[in-house]
């Protein structure tokens, strides 16, 4: 298996995007992302079975049948499963509410005898549709307001000279200026308000067909505790817990890594992962650029193709080590800071939080910028506009 994963479906998974870029000729940003992240997700999938580390569920064969496994590996969404195996451990990635509802289900299915061959997945409410609905159109007026106050100042709320890419030179300390961190978060915001309503919209979908999703993100910049809880809790949840299972429990319980040096190596290989995204995105920006025909256009785009400039690797880097950081000393550092925590509301809390990882943020939506995803998805959406 690891001879036909690694050495057959991975390269090919990875490789299809540039194809389909330029068989059906896309242009828009939107679908060029969706395409690349299609390829990871298979790419992961495809190691998660290899080294059997799926979710609990999949390898207990008396609570999931075969369609069950269909119907997890091929959605690009979490399902919130219904009977979990008995577990010692505390699953800290559940809500008390979900484990609530899935004692109520067991219950019911003991009253009714019925089969343990069911579908192992939450089925969903009315009121979980009502729920996404409301937030995704939170989101879209939202990302359309933010839109129409940023298109016209280039993406930059604030007019200032950007550090220069060579990310630690000579200018480094712009890299703290209160401009330059302010323009970081906005750009982020827009991100985060672009890429959640997009999954709310697939969340609403997956709840129209039955069944319950875990949510894609759950307030990362404004209710982080730290920068675990960040990345474990809130951010991206559905790539967390991809990247956990293909990854970083393979290193845990095949090669006996230790955690820290699996946390490193995970967020590395997610800097890799980013900056094959950006790569692509890159490409397809200067391949509907100029003369398909010039030859300085192909080596000019060569160039760009293979010009991947380390930002999204060092900025996952950077995040890798903040996280290493809170798993060794966040209890020593949580102590000794409750007196004026105790008192700072949350939202300060995680501001602060998310501005240790601002500085750096822009060697990731900068390349957003300059290949035009964000002026693809104004495209999309009602923008208020000066008369």
């Amino acid at each position: 298996p690891f001879l036909v994963g690694y050495g057959v479906i991975i390269p090919i998974s990875l490789v299809y995007p540039h194809y389909c870029i330029h068989m059906l000729h896309m242009q828009h940003r939107i679908l060029i992302l969706n395409t690349c992240i299609v390829s990871t997700y298979v790419s992961f999938r495809c190691m998660e079975a290899m080294h059997g580390t799926p979710p609990p569920f999949c390898r207990n064969t008396n609570s999931c049948c075969f369609w069950d496994y269909v119907l997890y590996a091929s959605l690009p969404v979490d399902l919130m499963c219904d009977n979990p195996p008995a577990s010692k451990k505390k699953d800290t990635d559940e809500t008390t509410t979900t484990r609530k509802q899935q004692l109520q289900q067991q219950q019911q299915h003991s009253k009714t005898n019925s089969p343990t061959n069911q579908s192992v997945f939450l089925q969903s409410t009315w009121n979980d549709v009502i729920i996404n609905f409301k937030i995704g159109i939170l989101c879209f007026v939202s990302l359309s307001i933010l839109t129409s106050i940023l298109i016209p100042l280039r993406w930059k709320l604030l007019s200032i000279q950007e550090p220069r890419k060579d990310y630690f030179g000579s200018h480094w300390m712009k890299y703290l200026g209160m401009e330059h961190i302010v323009n970081n978060f906005f750009t982020a915001l827009l991100f985060y308000l672009t890429i959640n309503f997009g999954n709310k919209l697939l969340e609403s979908a997956v709840n129209l067909a039955g069944y319950k999703p875990r949510s894609f993100m759950n307030s990362p910049l404004f209710s982080s505790k730290s920068p675990r809880d960040f990345w474990s809790n809130r951010w991206n949840s559905i790539f967390h817990h991809l990247i956990k299972r293909s990854l970083y429990k393979p290193l845990l319980e095949k090669q006996n890594i230790s955690k820290a040096n699996a946390m490193i190596f995970t967020f590395l290989i997610s800097g890799f992962y980013h900056e094959y995204i950006a790569t692509i995105l890159t490409y397809a920006h200067t391949i509907h650029n100029g003369d398909v025909n010039d030859n300085a256009s192909n080596n000019l785009r060569l160039r760009d193709l293979l010009n991947c400039h380390g930002g999204n690797l060092l900025f996952f880097t950077w995040n890798g080590l903040l996280v290493l950081l809170d798993y060794k000393y966040g209890k020593q550092i949580g102590t000794a800071l409750s007196p004026l925590m105790k008192k700072m509301p949350g939202i300060i809390q995680s501001l602060l939080v998310v501005c240790m990882a601002l500085p750096f943020s822009h060697w990731i939506t900068n390349d957003m910028i300059q290949s035009h995803y964000f002026d693809h998805v104004a495209i999309l959406l009602p923008i208020i506009v000066r008369v």
